[in-house]
């Protein structure tokens, strides 16, 4: 009898002491009321509705056909094979509020990761049969590649950010916000598909991160995974899939492609033409410049006027500038402004904001060492003469249209392939070579001698046609 009870009471301190059963791991749900949403605007990311020339002929130009196919979708796990860091990938963060500035990379873009090629491809179809348990998409998209326009994919829901796993929830507003997933396929470079993740809630704690390296039909599809910016639903992990395809001109489905290209840019022409957004009188562009002055309005003034010059300083440093370096900026635009005659037209008032962003930068560099985030900006529009900012300002004085300034550019850079030094030579081939102004068959690196005939018959070339047009001319 003594025995059974001993048995029983260890059998009975056995039970307690194991461990529960695991429990079942929960279905993945979308946050409810989750709207998905793509479109298509002319333009860069952080300057979507600029003014776009010959957007018509983009979408019915020659030759290959590209479209993106996109997918959104929900993970319960970050997967742990392979991927590389996301914010080793990125070019730069920014908040995608009007008002805009640059960061770094947050908590939430920290433990992001990346695959691509072989690798993304793999993964996706390992996630896929792994079940509504480890994958629930969200939204998948197709849509064709228009020259100049970016393309928005997103998933997006309102909801209150007072869950208690939020950090954020002692700053939470009484109202909703709108939390976001999307991306951005900016088609603006021939190079391929400049791609923008974003996050969370715009001018709360959302982000864009744009990724260095450009998206193309080369190089394979691409995979994002950061942890999910929603609230509600099930799913701790937020994936996007992107990939880009070709189709041969000819075939029938590059007709479907060309047919909702079309669409879409008499869409964008249709609504231009109700707004008037093509055709901004040169007074209304004058009241923004007054309105530059004004600290409540100055940096919203400053966007609206870099609208039409999305490839610029001006419209860079309009994010880029903290409050401080934007009064700077500011000033010296007003002078500027102030102290030449009256500009006849919109493209003189452009080349005049191009010249005072050029001209504040090259004074600032002469100054001192500018800030990273200023240097950046400086490197990326003027190549190797960022490291010569009194050249810079007489650029600045001097070249009174844009078109002259972009010339000058390119004129001084092609000069600075002759440097001794090594660095400076790369960062003017660099340079140009994304402008497709660079000599063919010139190598920043090679001995002297090899430079030096590469660029002597370029010149040589470049007078021969001089001479031919101008026997055509006569």
């Amino acid at each position: 009898m003594r025995c059974t009870i001993l048995a029983c009471l260890l059998a009975l301190a056995t039970s307690c002491s194991a461990p529960p059963p695991p429990a079942a791991s929960r279905p993945l749900a979308a946050p409810d009321g989750l709207a998905t949403a793509c479109d298509a605007l002319p333009g860069r990311t952080l300057a979507a509705g600029s003014a776009a020339s010959a957007v018509a002929d983009a979408a019915a130009a020659p030759g290959p056909r590209r479209f993106v196919k996109i997918v959104l979708a929900l993970l319960a796990e970050r997967p742990a094979e392979g991927g590389a860091r996301l914010v080793d990938a990125l070019a730069v963060v920014a908040d995608p509020a009007a008002s805009g500035s640059l960061r770094l990379p947050s908590a939430a873009l920290e433990p992001g990761q990346t695959w691509r090629g072989a690798a993304a491809r793999e993964l996706l179809e390992r996630l896929r049969g792994a079940g509504a348990a480890a994958f629930l998409p969200l939204a998948e998209f197709d849509e064709p590649l228009i020259g100049g326009f970016t393309s928005w994919f997103a998933a997006s829901v309102r909801e209150r950010l007072d869950d208690g796993s939020d950090f954020l929830r002692e700053r939470t507003p009484p109202e909703p916000l709108e939390r976001r997933f999307a991306l951005a396929v900016d088609t603006g470079g021939s190079d391929g598909a400049t791609v923008t993740l974003e996050r969370g809630t715009p001018g709360f704690d959302g982000e864009l991160a744009k990724l260095s390296a450009p998206l193309r039909a080369a190089d394979g599809p691409l995979l994002l995974v950061v942890p999910s910016p929603f609230v509600g639903g099930h799913g701790a992990w937020c994936a996007a899939w992107l990939e880009v395809e070709e189709v041969a001109a000819e075939s029938p489905a590059a007709a479907q492609w060309r047919a909702r290209a079309e669409e879409l840019v008499a869409r964008e022409q249709a609504r231009r033409a109700a707004t008037q957004a093509p055709a901004l009188q040169v007074s209304e562009r004058l009241a923004a410049w007054r309105d530059l002055r004004r600290e409540a309005n100055s940096r919203t003034a400053l966007v609206w006027l870099t609208t039409r010059l999305p490839e610029s300083c001006a419209a860079d440093l309009a994010v880029a500038t903290d409050d401080l370096q934007l009064a700077g900026l500011l000033v010296h635009c007003i002078e500027l402004r102030a102290a030449v005659p009256e500009p006849a037209d919109e493209a003189a008032l452009d080349a005049l904001l191009e010249r005072a962003a050029l001209g504040w930068l090259a004074q600032e560099a002469t100054n001192g060492e500018l800030p990273a985030e200023l240097a950046s900006v400086l490197a990326r529009r003027t190549g190797a003469l960022a490291a010569y900012p009194s050249q810079l300002a007489e650029l600045a004085r001097n070249c009174t249209s844009l078109e002259r300034l972009a010339q000058q550019l390119v004129a001084e850079n092609l000069e600075l392939l002759e440097e001794n030094s090594a660095a400076s030579r790369v960062r003017a081939y660099d340079w140009l070579l994304e402008r497709g102004a660079a000599p063919d068959g010139f190598d920043p690196l090679a001995p002297l001698a090899q430079r030096r005939a590469v660029l002597a018959a370029r010149a040589a070339a470049a007078a021969a046609a001089e001479l031919d047009a101008e026997r055509a001319d006569g």
